[in-house]
């Protein structure tokens, strides 16, 4: 028998065609907001309007009608009161006696059969707040590193060290000494973040939305849901866009909408319109470099020694991650 063949087919250097790209350029492509989901409730995270204090307690305007709307607090939680992404620092909701640690960080979620009365449910439930003075800027973080770096405290360190730095230096012709800075980073996706929480019979949740890693919640709520990752159903519906912003962040969004969810027995949708979308999700990270590169008079690098910082915020989430690439491309490594 003949084995039959065909002609090897080269990529590289052709044109792919994106599978997705005809129905999003011709505005085909129905994103989680174009669905159109029955009996749902809309969800609206209530948020600390201070940058760090102590939460003292929640308070519901009693002249508001609260028997329409699904009210879920650090209470509500099944289990326990952690986000478990590289570390367990991050809670989901803020809990009454604990602290906050930047403006908008979530003390609650509301619920309710409309997007209007959840956003006014929202405001009608006072947040009261101790302030505290707050670290605001990586400016002021650096100031504390450069002035005692032993006692400068990180969320995350790590070191990469290659030969000999001390001799690298004294075999060079020169030795250029530079800052370097960096501000924060929006990646503006044209789909703002937004996702849909089913609690279904068994006790187990399905959640869709817009994403980039649709295994992360599976791992990252089985502590505050109580649910092993088996019973974290993730469905990823079409992304407008992400990059980056939509990996680690719609593992929150699913906690904040599985809370009223879970209550009520109902779906929950939370979507964010444009600005608390930009106020409140993640951002490439602000960063402050500082190089000495010691160099010959032929070009020849000698010896590279590099201190870099990211500003992380208020918790590590996969802060660690960035900041493992920045010092591979610092070091040369």
């Amino acid at each position: 028998m003949k084995k039959s063949t065909s002609p090897s087919r080269r990529l590289v250097g052709h044109g792919m065609i994106r599978v997705d790209a005809d129905g999003k350029v011709r505005g085909r492509t129905r994103y989680v907001n174009d669905i159109d989901y029955k009996g749902i409730l809309h969800g609206v995270v209530v948020r600390a309007p201070v940058a760090r204090g102590t939460l003292k307690s929640l308070v519901p305007d009693p002249d508001f009608d609260w028997s329409k709307i699904v009210l879920a607090t650090a209470r509500d939680i099944p289990g326990e009161n952690v986000v478990h992404m590289h570390d367990r620092t991050m809670p989901l909701l803020a809990e009454t006696g604990g602290e906050i640690r930047y403006r908008g960080e979530p003390v609650a979620v509301v619920a309710a059969k409309t997007p209007e009365l959840a956003a006014e449910a929202a405001r009608r439930l006072r947040v009261e707040i101790e302030e505290k003075p707050p670290l605001l800027t990586l400016q002021e973080a650096i100031a504390l590193f450069k002035k005692s770096p032993r006692r400068f405290e990180s969320m995350k360190d790590q070191d990469i060290v290659k030969g000999d730095l001390a001799r690298g230096f004294s075999e060079a012709d020169d030795i250029l000494e530079a800052e370097y800075w960096a501000g924060h980073q929006e990646q503006l996706y044209i789909e703002n973040q937004g996702f849909v929480v089913f609690p279904q019979k068994d006790g187990s949740i399905l959640c869709e939305g817009s994403l980039q890693c649709p295994y992360f919640p599976v791992h990252e709520l089985n502590d505050p849901l109580r649910l092993p990752p088996e019973k974290i159903r993730v469905r990823q519906t079409p992304v407008g866009g992400a990059f980056g912003g939509k990996e680690e962040y719609p593992t929150m969004l699913i906690g904040y909408a599985a809370l009223p969810a879970l209550k009520s027995g109902k779906p929950v949708k939370i979507t964010y319109e444009r600005h608390e979308d930009i106020l409140f999700t993640p951002k490439r990270h602000p960063v402050w470099v500082r190089f000495k590169t010691g160099v010959k008079k032929n070009g020849t690098l000698t010896a590279v020694e590099c201190d870099f910082i990211l500003d992380g915020g208020a918790y590590l989430t996969i802060s660690d991650v960035v900041m493992y690439r920045g010092i591979l491309h610092c070091a040369l490594a």
